[in-house]
């Protein structure tokens, strides 16, 4: 499942919580072969077993997420992370503001028959796009 939804790309540290229960050792051995099944490059994502209820695991998965940060500053990785979140805020931004005026410029009325338009496919978003922004 966690494949199929695509953690396996996104996830820089694993935690299996309850990991005193029964199927923990075998979700540790799947997580653990499809880890091996991937080039994660300078860092594969560790896997920390915790019973958070006990508090078991909780010093060991800080100690990782610690080891993390350490390696996105040394390599690089965080200042350009960081750089990728703030131009994506901003072309968020950008956005949500040229619909504003978008919606501002046509009194609303017109924002919203044109989305009814594209709804019924009396025109495509493309069109309505250029309407709207004067295009």
């Amino acid at each position: 499942q966690a494949n199929k939804a695509g953690l396996m790309e996104i996830a820089d540290v694993f935690v299996i919580n309850k990991a005193d229960r029964p199927g923990a050792e075998e979700t540790r051995r799947d997580l653990d072969g499809m880890l091996d099944l991937t080039d994660y490059g300078e860092w594969r994502p560790p896997v920390v077993d915790a019973v958070a209820t006990e508090g078991t695991g909780v010093a060991e998965l800080w100690e990782q997420i610690l080891a993390h940060r350490a390696h996105l500053e040394a390599s690089g990785e965080l200042g350009r992370r960081r750089g990728r979140r703030a131009r994506e805020e901003l072309t968020r931004i950008v956005a949500e503001r040229l619909l504003e005026r978008a919606r501002q410029a046509s009194d609303g009325d017109r924002y919203e028959a044109l989305l009814d338009d594209v709804e019924t496919r009396g025109t495509d978003p493309w069109a309505a796009a250029d309407e709207l922004l004067g295009g």
